[in-house]
């Protein structure tokens, strides 16, 4: 899926695949949302409505294990305060579990260069969420 394809890239490019797919992401209420092809390690603050929020879906992306990775912006709103961007190597493992699904983002080396965790219980994610985008 591409929500934030061009998160790397020209945020303009990707105008159209946001207005095809967020409106159905949403409404569904994704628990995440993933994306390759952009070729280095992105992980965004939870998003509602192009704006963070705890009530919001966390977009991921990976890949670079076989070419150059993409220089990235890191300032961007939606990395900010709790997302991650660098240009790296990486690929992520996804583990779903009954109370979580936990999210580990290695590099070519097997190192951990992020890790995070979605409570499967809406309130609690809402409370993680909201301490998360709360901590600047």
């Amino acid at each position: 899926m591409y929500f934030f394809k061009c998160i790397t890239r020209s945020y303009q490019d990707g105008e159209p695949q946001r207005r095809a797919w967020v409106p159905l992401f949403e409404k569904y209420k994704l628990d995440l949302s993933t994306s390759g092809h952009e070729d280095s390690l992105k992980r965004t603050v939870p998003i509602l409505n192009l704006k963070p929020s705890e009530e919001g879906i966390v977009y991921i992306g990976d890949g670079g294990l076989g070419v150059r990775p993409r220089e990235v912006d890191d300032t961007r709103w939606y990395f900010n305060p709790q997302g991650v961007a660098q240009s790296i190597n990486n690929v992520h493992f996804i583990e779903y579990t009954s109370t979580h699904i936990n999210i580990k983002a290695l590099g070519i080396d097997g190192s951990l260069l992020d890790f995070f965790s979605i409570p499967k219980n809406r309130i609690a994610r809402r409370k993680q969420y909201r301490m998360e985008l709360s901590n600047n």
